[in-house]
């Protein structure tokens, strides 16, 4: 008894603390390693997740680019095709009135 109260006088607690078992189990270096760890992984999460969009968007985008020249492909056949239709329906306007001249 006389040694508790001499070590509650000198300022000293003599009873547990209601979270005794609450103390770090880890050590801050290795708290800070883990935590190192943790942020290079969400790092190269992010960069895997860019890179995968960076390729869909380049897939897409090729395959917008051949439906372009797909397109122009078509309109420039279509209109060579209407430039062959005029030049024989010229043709065969010319030697209609050619015909009709010499009758």
């Amino acid at each position: 008894q006389k040694s508790i109260a001499r070590l509650i006088s000198m300022g000293i607690s003599t009873e547990r603390p209601e979270d005794k078992y609450a103390e770090m189990v880890k050590s801050d270096v290795h708290m800070k390693r883990e935590k190192e760890k943790l942020i290079s992984k969400q790092l190269t999460m992010e960069r895997t997740e860019k890179e995968t969009k960076k390729r869909k968007k380049k897939r897409i985008g090729k395959k917008v680019q051949q439906e372009v020249l797909k397109k122009r492909a078509d309109d420039k056949k279509g209109m060579i095709e209407k430039v062959k239709k005029n030049r024989k329906g010229k043709a065969e306007q010319a030697e209609a009135e050619d015909i009709e001249i010499n009758n």
